[in-house]
Parts: structure tokens; C-alpha cells; sequence
């Protein structure tokens, strides 16, 4: 394939700065900045790139929903879900490994991420399960491992971005998400059973029907959360980013009517809430920049022609491209992954007929793993620092359930349907 002296330069620069250990979202904005002058482009017309980049509706619904989760962290909605997890199935093989699973998968549909899982949901699991005498490199693992549900199951804010990196529909990507996340729950769910024989691990005493309903009605409100979004998704009440809104009125609901959020703590959520979102909005901002590069110089049509003169069928594009990302996901950090490929694939992929929305989910799922694969492996290093254990016995103790999560991966590639029934069910067959 023909490649142009300019894009080597700015992968090359892109990727010297990255080395360098400038920030990401700075890598991109100054290679952007150095095309621009290097072309006689006028500066103006990149403030205008920027501005536009966020004056879309779809965006803003990245930090109601980071807001959303901080929201639920704060007013302890977290251990009411436990709680209720922990009495329906902790009597289970594996126990609290079960609970963890199902626990995140709730979450997920609150939180949209995987760190804000770790973050919030992941420390009263870690802690039970010390408490409980569970292993700690099991606790460690099944808990990195349940918070992969969080970028898959909506609301996700990868998806979102995702969808507004390569123009596709929120609303299908998020209702596309559903079936995966479920998948992703039972395969972990199967494989906390298995090494729950293996390793003896202990079983909560089966709770009795009072305690069931009480665990139940007290966490209810929080439970009713994703299908109140799903619902109004689904049947056209509101939008994703209107389901964001909405979702952060009934987390503040929620947290006053608990007597858990207080005006301090609200105000220190919103704070919270500030940085994170500045961060990653900033990033999807100068994502937009180097899409905007990568178009300019038809990287995209020459990457659909190299693709489609070699591999002309869906599933072998997508195993290819899932590889490669697995691959990129042990050195880049996974937005930097979504940022450099999804401007670049979308249209190869499309070109050999590859669904968007199929292409979003599994690629934003292979993105998601890039979390815990070392050497980088940011999501490894939060739960080891969480559980106080070293990042090389976080590696080890995790490897076991990277098998499960991989064969998800793959299933959701060899079987479209898995993403796409309930879009297609839902909202009609994409034309």
C-alpha cells in the first residue's frame, strides 16, 4: 500500500510524543498543529475543529453520565446493589465471586465505565470478600474482570464516543451493547462456577425470603435504573443524551432520598466531576482534529484498499481487527487505541460489509481488555492498588479469566446477531 510521507510523519511524531510521555490528547493537538503549519492551513480553522468537535448533542451526554456515576458512588447506591446480589445468588459456587459479576452488571448500567466500576462497586466487592476469607488474587481478578461489563453495557461512554468518532447512531449502539454485556456476565458467571470447585471456595448461606425482599425493595430504586433508560431509549421518550440528563436527576433523587448526599459531598462530586470530564472531553475534542488529518490525506480510503484487495469477508476484517487491537491494547492506552483507529477503520470496515454497529461494540470490547493487559494495563493497577497487592501477582491472578472474556470476544464476532437483535428488533433493520 502507497502511504504518504505526511501520514508517516505524524504517526511517527504522534508517536515519538507518546514515548516522550506527553499526554494524549497534547500528542494530538500539537502533530495537528505542526500539519496545519507545515500545509499553510490558517490556525483559525482549527479553533473551529475544537468548537465544533463539542457543539454536538450527542457529546454532552459523556459528562451527565460520568456525572451520573459519581452521583450514585456518592450516595452509597453501590452496597444496597451488593447487598441485594450477595442474597439472590451468593449461595452459589464461588459466592461473592457470583455477587461481584452480577453486582457489576447492574452497575454497568449506571456507570457506563470500567473504572468507575473499580472505583466505586469494586472496593465494597474487594472489601466483602476479604472479609468473607476469600483468596485475594481471586477477589483481584473477578473483580477486574466483572468491571469489563461497564464500557460494553449502556449507558457506555466509549460507545458514545465511538459513535460520534464514526458518525454512526447512539441509539443503536447502545441498545447493541445489551445482549454483550449479558454474555460477557454469563461466561464470567460460568467460569467463577468452575474454579469455585477447583479451588473449594466458600458459598454465603442461602438467604431466606424476608431477607431476599428486603435486600430487594431497599436497592429497588437503584435497580429500576437501566430500564428506565433502556425503556425511553427503546420507545423514543428521550435520546441518549436526554436519558443522561435524566439519569442524573434520579441519582440526585436517590441520593437525597437516602440521606446519603449531602450538600458538601454534592459539591465534591461535582468537582470530581469537573476533572474527569475536562480530561475527556479535551480528548474527544482533539480526537475529532486528527480524524479531521487522517480524512484530509485519505489515510481511510487507502487502508479500505489495501484491506478489501486482501480480505474481502466481514468476520476475517473483524478477527483481524480485534487482534490488532488486542495487540495495541499491551502498549496504548485504550483511548488512544479508539482516538488513532476508529476514524481510520470505520469506513475500511464498512467497505467490505462490516455492520457499524457490530464494528462498535466489538472493537469498543477489544479496547475495553486493552485495560488489563500489561505492560500497561491501567485497570490492573487500580484494582491491585485497591486490594494492596503487587501489579506483577495482579497480572497472574487475572490471566485465568482473560480466557473467558476472549471467548466472548469472539463469539460476538462470529455471531453478529448477538449485538445486532435487539437494535434490529428494537428500532428496525439499519438501511
Amino acid at each position: 500500500m502507497e502511504i504518504l510521507a505526511g501520514n508517516l510523519i505524524i504517526f511517527g511524531g504522534f508517536f515519538l510524543l507518546l514515548v516522550l510521555g506527553i499526554p494524549v490528547a497534547f500528542a494530538i493537538g500539537l502533530m495537528t498543529l505542526a500539519y496545519v503549519v507545515a500545509n499553510d492551513i490558517p490556525i483559525v480553522l482549527l479553533v473551529h475543529r475544537l468548537s465544533f468537535a463539542l457543539d454536538t448533542f450527542s457529546v454532552l451526554a459523556i459528562p451527565l453520565f460520568i456525572l451520573a456515576a459519581q452521583l450514585m458512588n456518592a450516595a452509597t447506591i453501590t452496597n444496597r446493589i451488593f447487598a441485594f446480589a450477595q442474597a439472590l445468588i451468593g449461595h452459589i459456587r464461588g459466592g461473592l465471586g457470583q455477587v461481584n459479576v452480577l453486582g457489576s452488571l447492574v452497575f454497568s448500567g449506571m456507570s457506563g465505565s470500567a473504572l468507575a466500576d473499580l472505583g466505586g462497586l469494586g472496593q465494597v466487592e474487594l472489601r466483602a470478600m476479604k472479609n468473607a476469607g476469600y483468596p485475594r488474587d481471586f477477589s483481584v481478578a473477578i473483580t477486574a474482570a466483572s468491571s469489563v461489563i461497564g464500557p460494553i453495557f449502556p449507558p457506555s461512554i466509549p460507545i458514545i464516543i465511538y459513535a460520534v468518532l464514526a458518525e454512526v447512531s447512539v441509539i443503536r449502539l447502545l441498545l447493541g451493547g445489551v445482549l454483550p454485556g449479558i454474555l460477557i456476565a454469563l461466561v464470567l458467571m460460568g467460569a467463577v462456577y468452575v474454579i469455585g470447585f477447583r479451588r473449594d471456595l466458600p458459598r454465603e448461606p442461602r438467604a431466606n425470603f424476608k431477607q431476599l425482599m428486603e435486600t430487594y425493595w431497599t436497592a429497588l430504586p437503584a435497580l429500576v435504573t437501566p430500564l428506565i433508560l433502556l425503556g425511553g431509549i427503546s420507545f423514543g421518550i428521550f435520546s441518549p443524551t436526554e436519558a443522561a440528563m435524566v439519569t442524573v436527576a434520579y441519582a440526585l433523587l436517590l441520593g437525597f432520598a437516602y440521606r446519603e448526599l449531602s450538600l458538601r459531598r454534592l459539591a465534591a462530586t461535582l468537582v470530581e466531576t469537573l476533572k474527569m470530564s475536562a480530561s475527556v472531553m479535551f480528548i474527544v475534542a482533539t480526537a475529532f482534529l486528527f480524524a479531521w488529518v487522517v480524512s484530509v490525506e485519505q489515510l481511510p480510503q487507502s487502508l479500505a484498499r489495501y484491506l478489501t484487495e486482501y480480505i474481502h469477508n466481514p468476520t476475517l476484517f473483524l478477527l483481524f481487527l480485534v487482534a490488532l487491537v488486542l495487540f495495541l491494547g499491551m502498549f496504548i492506552e485504550n483511548m488512544t487505541i479508539m482516538v488513532l483507529l476508529v476514524p481510520i477503520v470505520a469506513p475500511a470496515a464498512a467497505s467490505v460489509g462490516v455492520d457499524l454497529v457490530h464494528l462498535g461494540v466489538t472493537f469498543t470490547f477489544a479496547v475495553a481488555l486493552g485495560l488489563y493487559t500489561p505492560p500497561v494495563g491501567l485497570g490492573l493497577y487500580l484494582v491491585g492498588k485497591l486490594a494492596d497487592m503487587p501489579f506483577e501477582g495482579t497480572v497472574r491472578a487475572f490471566l485465568p479469566f482473560l480466557v473467558p472474556l476472549i471467548v466472548a470476544l469472539v463469539l460476538m464476532v462470529l455471531l453478529p446477531q448477538i449485538v445486532l437483535l435487539l437494535p434490529d428488533l428494537l428500532l428496525g433493520e439499519a438501511v
